[in-house]
């Protein structure tokens, strides 16, 4: 394909910061009763509020917040909102989460000075009180 001009630019540039993210989540929290999934449609680097790491949402908003950070001290951890409520769901490494692969890095572009991130979260979970299952991966997120 060839591109000229200053549209081609234009369309180039677009192209290259659109948010692109894949798979899905999904939460059984037996305690409450309560289940739902969510496929997130748009990202944000974690840089905007001061952690490395990444959100994650669906059009639907803040319900549906899932959120990564790659913390120097604590390590990787996974934040996911309990849609309906003020609650969320906090996920670390450990006894019943036999997948826990949280990956995020910097990309060589940055919007706004914030630097894009990609990256991708595969964690299975389950106990007594809740199974959750995340594949999703992103990309371009500012």
């Amino acid at each position: 394909m060839k591109i000229s001009g200053w549209g081609g630019v234009v369309a180039l540039l677009l192209c290259g910061c659109t948010n692109e993210l894949h798979g899905s989540l999904s939460v059984d929290l037996r305690a409450a009763g309560k289940q739902w999934s969510t496929i997130p449609s748009e990202c944000a680097s974690g840089e905007r509020q001061g952690f490395f790491g990444v959100d994650m949402r669906a059009d639907s908003g803040e319900d549906s917040m899932v959120r990564v950070i790659l913390d120097p001290k604590d390590g990787p951890v996974l934040k996911v909102n309990v849609p309906g409520t003020d609650q969320g769901i906090t996920l670390k490494p450990g006894p019943g989460c036999p997948q826990f692969d949280v990956h995020v890095e910097r990309q060589s572009s940055r919007i706004n000075d914030i630097t894009n991130v990609r990256g991708h979260v595969r964690v299975a979970c389950e106990d007594p009180e809740l199974a959750l299952k995340a594949d999703i991966t992103f990309e371009n997120c500012h």
